[in-house]
């Protein structure tokens, strides 16, 4: 009887500890619904009539169309990674359901804070997005957003709030109310991204986006201590890309910090907290009384002359299709509102340079000569230097008012900023003003970034200095190096050899693609940039016109990190090679290449030759035409042998 007592109280003392080692378990619920984007009403032309009495599994090209993807058939999974038993890591299920009506609701155990994946599947294709889940934490609402245009962009997003502090001690909040504007904001994203200390290393990271609800968002996340972190507000694309809205900013984030966040009429964000490094570093001048006057009248200034330059386009527009109709003018209607485009000061993304005609048309470095094997290459370009893309214009008389106070507003920024890089009784405050870019990378007075950099080093304490201070000191050598080699890869020059794997891991040696194909495109982008996704659809169709004639593209991500950079590959459902750096803007490949901003890309030929830089899609399908010429219509079946006859003959692009 005895040994029963002590055989019981062992099983009584195990489960005991059974029971304190698996902790109590807690319910999570993420719901959603299908949104279904409609593409917009078209008139329908001649063209387009006979176009609809083909197959309509075929384009005019005679490539198979994809099948859209029918989301409302979709399977939800929410999983997340553990570590395995021979110490890899491993991606468990929590839970899954499928999409019923259009809705989902899927619910599992936790049993502390989890970050998860949540992914919505068709058969291979994939959408995904993250969150954080929490102990007794909210529901996680989400959308599925099934775009139905042209060029689709299928996307997964947590709708409202995202909440992915886990540290109530370090938790700042990112807030914003854009119902009141007068545009559609419904389909708007908001999100966030900074540096995070990653296996001892500072990695960009994001922090959170969502998709606007009843026009409203909220972000939370963590900061160690003041730190930057760039917000971004995106309208979904269009095929009208004059009509896409990005706009950027930066916030100095701190443990207990409130943002609130505001859209302007010229699409520009502010963002004002009350308090902390963000008020005496940035507020202190953005919101004083002689900014804020400036401003508002920089603004009303730009609204009134895009109206201006709208109406002029529009008048400009009536009457060539006025003139056109009685067959009284010479041009053409697209020629006559061009004239009224090229008045327009427009703003651009600086993720994009574009070149004038009449730099094209110049030499690119007097003296330089073509690489060996590439004398066949007809030098049509100039280079200009990354440093003059990004450098202010010279004042002129004939500036808007809008540009004059634009500047004005420059003025006011970089007397403050200058004033806190030179309070060295503050040297965090010095860091902080150099990490919001105080001085820029491609200004002409870069190398005074040196010796801050280095009397930071002396000043600072060793952990911030091996984080943040020689990282940054790094940066700006590389792009120098950078902007060095940009200066000598030009047309007639050969690219630098590469081997880069893909999503599978398979290496991909650019020299054995290039052998095989008659021209390639090597583009370099990023998950984060909007203008590389932007250039998506349009690089689709040239690639599916004309990949069975000799062309190939190779996109080269400079990602930081593996999941960001598989994530929008699969949700953007690339069809061609795709190799990832994944060392953000200082890998070995993107500075050999001086990729300074992206979208970048190079035109190449099978020995490497460059036949042209920084080409944009027009410039791609002009090249392109001028290579195989105009794509015919032909049955699907008759596209099979189009490569076989194309001409080989010798052209503007060296063939």
């Amino acid at each position: 009887m005895r040994k029963l007592f002590t055989f019981m109280g062992l099983l009584g003392v195990v489960a005991f500890l059974a029971a304190c080692s698996t902790g109590p378990s807690y319910t999570f619920t993420i719901n959603g619904e299908l949104i279904a984007v409609e593409p917009p009403p078209a008139e329908e032309t001649e063209a387009d009539a006979a176009t609809d009495e083909t197959d309509e599994t075929s384009d005019a090209a005679g490539e198979e169309v994809e099948e859209p993807v029918d989301w409302s058939t979709a399977t939800v999974s929410v999983t997340h990674e553990v570590e395995g038993e021979n110490g890899e890591t491993e991606t468990a299920v929590l839970a899954s359901t499928d999409l019923v009506d259009g809705k989902f609701e899927v619910t599992g155990e936790i049993e502390k804070a989890t970050e998860v994946t949540i992914t919505a599947s068709v058969g291979e294709e994939e959408l995904a997005a993250t969150a954080l889940l929490v102990p007794n934490g909210a529901a996680i609402s989400m959308v599925l957003v099934d775009d139905m245009n042209e060029y689709p962009r299928d996307s997964l997003y947590v709708l409202g709030e995202s909440r992915q502090s886990q540290d109530p001690s370090q938790k700042f909040s990112i807030s914003g109310d854009l119902s009141d504007l007068e545009k559609d904001v419904s389909m708007y994203e908001f999100g966030a991204f900074g540096r995070i200390l990653k296996d001892g290393e500072m990695v960009s990271a994001s922090l959170g986006s969502v998709m606007l609800k009843d026009g409203k968002f909220l972000l939370e996340a963590d900061a160690a201590g003041a730190q930057i972190v760039s917000v971004y507000l995106s309208s979904p694309y269009t095929q009208d890309f004059s009509e896409y809205v990005y706009a950027s900013t930066q916030i100095i984030a701190e443990p207990n910090a409130n943002f609130e966040v505001k859209l302007h009429a010229t699409d520009v964000l502010s963002v004002t907290s009350g308090g902390g490094k963000h008020a005496e570093l940035i507020e202190s001048w953005e919101q004083s009384d002689e900014y804020q006057s400036k401003f508002d009248a920089y603004e009303a200034s730009y609204v009134a002359y895009m109206a201006e330059q709208e109406a002029k386009r529009e008048a400009a527009k009536q009457e060539a299709e006025a003139a056109a109709a009685s067959e009284e003018v010479p041009g053409t209607e697209a020629e006559a509102v061009q004239e009224t485009e090229t008045e327009t000061d427009t703003e651009t993304d600086t993720a994009i340079v574009e070149e004038t005609e009449e730099e094209s048309s110049a030499p690119q470095v007097a003296g330089m000569e073509p690489a060996e094997g590439c004398e066949h290459v007809v030098i049509d370009q100039t280079h200009r230097p990354m440093s003059a893309m990004f450098a202010s214009d010279e004042p002129s008389d004939d500036d808007p008012e809008y540009v004059v106070l634009r500047r004005e507003l420059t003025q006011i920024r970089e007397a403050a900023t200058q004033n806190f890089l030179n309070d060295w009784d503050n040297p965090i405050n010095v860091l902080l003003t150099m990490e919001l870019g105080a001085i820029p990378s491609y200004d002409e007075n870069r190398e005074d970034a040196f010796p801050i950099y280095d009397k930071l080093a002396e000043l600072l304490d060793p952990e911030i200095v091996a984080q943040r201070v020689t990282p940054a000191r790094d940066r700006l050598v590389a792009v120098i190096e950078r902007e060095e080699n940009d200066s000598t890869l030009l047309q007639g020059q050969k690219v630098p050899e590469f081997t880069l794997a893909n999503a599978e891991g398979e290496d991909v040696v650019l020299y054995d693609v290039l052998a095989e194909r008659q021209v390639t495109l090597i583009d370099f982008w990023a998950s984060w940039c909007g203008p590389c996704i932007a250039s998506f659809p349009e690089l689709k169709r040239l690639y599916a016109a004309y990949k069975d004639h000799g062309f190939e593209i190779i996109g080269v991500s400079i990602d930081d990190n593996y999941e960001d950079w598989n994530n929008a590959a699969i949700e953007q459902e690339l069809p061609w090679i795709d190799v990832g750096e994944l060392k953000d803007w200082e890998g070995p490949v993107a500075v050999s290449y001086g990729v300074g901003f992206i979208p970048k890309a190079f035109l190449v030929d099978p020995n490497g030759c460059v036949l042209k830089k920084n080409v944009r899609t027009d410039m791609l399908e002009e090249a392109l035409v001028q290579r195989f010429g105009e794509t015919p219509e032909v049955e699907a079946d008759a596209a099979e042998t189009d490569s076989d006859t194309v001409d080989s003959g010798t052209d503007e692009m060296g063939g």
